[in-house]
């Protein structure tokens, strides 16, 4: 995407965003929560996977027939653009639930080498293709063939690493629906507190806006989406694994960690957003590089905001974690009404920023008075984190060095500055900072699974 930025223009990208969020939006309700009905399991056998997996397919594709007839009625209102590219992505649904029912029981397992082999090939494949239609055809047509490509890719894939012939059943259909009216509900609720600004700039701004804006918003996400998601998938079935205590003290390390990393990276996306929206995606994106400083806030918030739902979902509290989305949609829609009466995408953004803001810190509260757990220690290491990333950006404005000394020289001061706190609070409060703490204790975690694909026993 990055090197098409370069190639396409904010336009083309614009009517994707505007494709995919419709997209996005209805491929809720096809929404099984397969995977983590089966992570959450304690016990599961191969009946509930052939369901989970039969179940899925069944409604991806009645919903990919849907998209395809929605496209074509509505074609006028949308645009034969937005229409186009929207009928053409609905195939990606189906495709996508058609891979190897092992896939759910490598995620399950925490057994990713296979998955990650098949997103790397997958992606390498598509990006060859992508960047060659955009060439030559420059148009959005080549973002929409290679997303077709990386989910066909992916299929095969799926099929050659962990071969398995799927066996159609709904034998267990009963006690995944029961799970699954939740999941819907989490579905929609999640679609409308991360979606739901893209979508309703469609309406408020031209496609060029809004593809400056979803494109900026996308690379503010990329550090939570790439590096920091990969991370957090194993942790559903980490949590399930551990016993009551042990799940409250690694809650609060992991979040701890992920606060300590996330923070310098979206610091620098606040100093740098110029720099490093020509660098990303050239030139012709610098004037809507002031949207990815106001986006930065997403790198944290992405951090800690996957952490703690994987909680609430291990936990079996996904009632509670629904309702206070939906709490908090409503005022998402309040604030972004308020952003777009000014006309100006970058007040449309910073309502979704402040959005953002006040979200982490009512989940935290959610989080505080569901599971009685104490956020002392979480909020005194945040204090440290937060006046050591402020310190190192007063520090930082006044150099004047190339872009990569900058980012550099912001990270060594931002960790030197940790150690101090560290060491201060240590001597002072006779405690230790906990963030380190996590590598090891996932390292032990991944080290001790171990599975077995070839019965159909219990898991």
């Amino acid at each position: 995407m990055l090197i098409l930025a370069r190639i396409l223009t904010p336009g083309d990208f614009g009517v994707v965003a505007i494709a995919t969020s419709i997209l996005y939006l209805l491929d809720i309700f096809s929404e099984t929560g397969a995977q983590k009905y089966i992570t959450q399991k304690q016990r599961v056998t191969w009946d509930d996977i052939f369901t989970a997996w039969t179940f899925q397919l069944i409604l991806k594709t009645t919903m990919t027939l849907f998209l395809c007839v929605l496209a074509f009625v509505f074609a006028s209102v949308l645009g034969e653009p937005t229409a186009i590219a929207l009928a053409s992505l609905s195939v990606v649904l189906m495709l996508d639930a058609l891979k190897s029912p092992k896939v759910l029981l490598c995620k399950r397992c925490l057994i990713y080498s296979p998955i990650v082999r098949m997103d790397i090939i997958a992606k390498l494949f598509s990006t060859i293709i992508a960047i060659s239609l955009a060439l030559y055809l420059e148009s959005y047509l080549a973002i929409i063939i290679a997303a077709l490509s990386f989910t066909l890719m992916q299929l095969c894939l799926s099929y050659l690493m962990l071969p398995m012939i799927p066996v159609p059943t709904l034998k267990c259909l009963n006690s995944q629906v029961f799970f699954t009216k939740y999941s819907y509900a989490q579905g929609v609720v999640g679609y409308l507190r991360s979606e739901l600004d893209i979508l309703l700039s469609g309406f408020y701004f031209s496609n060029t806006y809004v593809g400056g804006y979803s494109k900026t918003k996308e690379i503010a996400t990329m550090p939570g989406r790439d590096f920091i998601g990969p991370v957090m998938e194993p942790l559903l079935g980490f949590f399930r694994s551990e016993r009551d205590r042990q799940k409250e003290s690694q809650l609060l390390m992991i979040l701890s960690t992920m606060l300590f990393l996330s923070t310098p990276v979206g610091l620098i996306f606040f100093l740098y957003h110029e720099e490093i929206t020509v660098l990303l995606l050239g030139k012709q994106w610098q004037p809507y590089s002031s949207m990815l400083a106001i986006f930065s806030i997403f790198v944290v918030q992405f951090s800690i905001y996957s952490v703690i739902e994987e909680y609430f979902i291990a936990n079996h509290k996904i009632k509670n974690l629904v309702s206070f989305e939906c709490i908090f949609v409503f005022f998402l829609i309040g604030l972004l009404f308020v952003g777009q009466q000014s006309n100006d995408i970058e007040i449309f953004a910073m309502s979704r920023a402040i959005f953002t803001l006040i979200s982490i810190v009512g989940l935290l509260f959610l989080l505080q008075h569901t599971f009685k757990i104490h956020l002392k220690n979480l909020l005194r290491e945040s204090g440290v984190t937060a006046i050591s990333a402020y310190i190192a950006y007063l520090l930082m404005i006044e150099v004047d060095m190339s872009f990569f000394v900058e980012c550099v020289l912001l990270f060594i001061t931002y960790a030197l500055l940790m150690a101090c706190f560290t060491c201060l609070i240590k001597h002072f409060f006779r405690t230790k900072m906990t963030t380190y703490k996590f590598v090891m204790a996932l390292y032990v975690f991944l080290g001790s699974k171990k599975t077995n694909f070839t019965t159909g026993k219990n898991i």
